[in-house]
């Protein structure tokens, strides 16, 4: 996703989507950022399976080994 910072205003940073959308993300998200800065998001696959992989071995390690297996 790829968007726009239009404008901050009232500690928020009005952003602008390629189609068009407005919306308010709070500006302290974006260090450094200023007006017409294009900002990329993404989702890292590869971290997420990661932190998802501790999560259940702090489960297991809490519940059992069924935590585990998600059930």
């Amino acid at each position: 996703m790829e968007f726009i910072i239009n404008r901050f205003e009232s500690g928020f940073a009005v952003c602008e989507s390629k189609n068009g959308k407005i919306f308010n993300v709070p500006a302290e998200i974006f260090e450094n950022a200023q007006e017409g800065d294009v900002i990329r998001l993404s989702i890292d696959k590869k971290e997420t399976a990661k932190r998802k992989a501790v999560s259940q071995t702090r489960l297991a390690s809490l519940f059992g080994k069924d935590a585990q297996k998600g059930k």
